[in-house]
Parts: C-alpha cells; sequence; structure tokens
C-alpha cells in the first residue's frame, strides 16, 4: 500500500514538473498559443493570423511583447527606421517571414537613432518580410 502511494505521488510531482518546464503558454482561445520567445515565424502564424494584420497576429501569438513596458515598443521594418506601433495595422501577416523581439536591457542590443536623429531607448521589434532583407 505504502508503495502504490509513493508510486502516485512521483507521477503527480513528475507531471506538475514536466507542465512547468515548457516556455509555451496556454491562451484562454484553444486554438492559439502563444510564447513569450523573442522570435515569431511565418510558419508560428499560418493558420492563426495570416488573414489579417501583423499587429492582429502580435496581439494573438505574442501578447506580452506589446503590454510588457509602459511604452509601446518601435518598429523596424527590413532594416528601416523606426517607426510607430500603429504601423503594424497596415503590413499583412502573410508577407512576414518573421519576426523578433529585442528588449531595451538585451545583451544583444544596441544604440538606435530615429529618422529624426533621435536616440531611441525603448524595446523594438524587428521585422523581415517575405521580400525583404534580414537586416536589423
Amino acid at each position: 500500500m505504502r508503495f502504490a502511494h509513493r508510486t502516485s505521488m512521483a507521477l503527480a510531482v513528475a507531471s506538475l514538473l514536466t507542465g512547468c518546464a515548457t516556455g509555451t503558454t496556454q491562451s484562454p482561445d484553444p486554438t492559439v498559443h502563444f510564447s513569450a520567445g523573442t522570435l515569431l515565424t511565418a510558419e508560428e502564424m499560418t493558420g492563426v493570423a495570416q488573414s489579417g494584420s501583423l499587429l492582429d497576429a502580435l496581439q494573438r501569438l505574442r501578447p506580452l511583447w506589446l503590454t510588457s513596458r509602459k511604452t509601446a515598443p518601435g518598429v523596424s521594418m527590413d532594416g528601416a527606421p523606426p517607426v510607430e506601433l500603429p504601423f503594424l495595422r497596415d503590413v499583412p501577416a502573410s508577407a512576414v517571414r518573421e519576426v523578433r523581439f529585442e528588449r531595451a536591457t538585451s545583451s544583444v542590443s544596441r544604440s538606435r537613432v530615429s529618422p529624426t536623429g533621435d536616440a531611441i531607448v525603448g524595446d523594438m521589434i524587428f521585422v523581415t518580410t517575405r521580400r525583404g532583407g534580414g537586416g536589423h
């Protein structure tokens, strides 16, 4: 009897640890899985957000990128100078190859300059379209 109890406890603990070790979070919508990672690929958007804008896709698949700081992140598309986040409303998700997110505090982060010459201090979203290069 004690052996059966120990086995049950061990299985319960193992199940709990396995659930905590995954990097993906379940959203309230069972058809959507989102991650706090720093990369979003076209494959991840397929079937979930391909018919909408890139902003729609980010809101569904990487909501923490948009709401984790007091200010919205800047956006650079195909290596162009940064623009405001609402620009992504006009970018079809189907035109995007990948999206990368960099925190201002990231060790890979580097100084950025806006088209007006001002320094950019906040987080950034780097978009690479299917026709664009990989620069950022």
